[in-house]
């Protein structure tokens, strides 16, 4: 950032790795506008013309997912959820597992969040984790993974394990190239 200020650049796009850096990145910019895409840091940081966020409304996705178990598995009062977050920090991670809770926890079932944890947005994380909530012998009746790529991490786990993955609920988000091509 310094350096595209050194360079005079108009505006500044970036991707934060860390959206709690986001207040270093401002000062770092000085005058220079910056456009934050991908991950949005926290409201409070963002000024019309000068600091934006560039994305789509992660809560949504969260939102989407869980009314998709809600009204699939309408007929159980009963869930054993996984859900699969992103990476730490990440503002995709926080805003869709915080709607998926809001919306599960609003459904009038009885919710048990069985498994919750950071995979990275990564297949074998997620392969990993459902390898280990195989173990406990607990039932999953669906996992809502912050992206395509953990729901596929998943799904080998279960072809693994000789599970028909259309037992479970798998859902993913993003439209990762893996997840299209899936």
């Amino acid at each position: 950032i310094e350096e595209g200020v050194a360079q005079g650049y108009d505006v500044i796009l970036c991707n934060p790795a860390d959206t709690a850096m986001a207040l270093q990145l401002e000062i770092a910019a000085g005058d220079v506008p910056m456009v934050f895409f991908n991950s949005c840091p926290d409201e409070k940081l963002l000024k019309k013309g000068k600091y934006v966020y560039v994305g789509s409304n992660e809560e949504d996705a969260g939102t989407f997912q869980a009314e998709y178990v809600r009204d699939k598995l309408a007929s159980k009062e009963e869930l054993n959820v996984m859900i699969l977050e992103g990476e730490r920090g990440h503002s995709a991670t926080y805003g869709r597992t915080k709607a998926v809770k809001n919306v599960l926890n609003a459904s009038g079932k009885k919710i048990n969040y069985i498994f919750v944890d950071y995979a990275d947005w990564s297949v074998d994380k997620a392969k990993n984790m459902f390898d280990i909530v195989l173990k406990t012998g607990r039932t999953v009746d669906c996992v809502l993974s912050n992206n395509d790529d953990m729901a596929l991490g998943v799904i080998e786990s279960c072809k693994e394990h000789k599970i028909d993955p259309s037992s479970i609920l798998i859902l993913g988000v993003d439209a990762t190239e893996g997840g299209c091509q899936a």
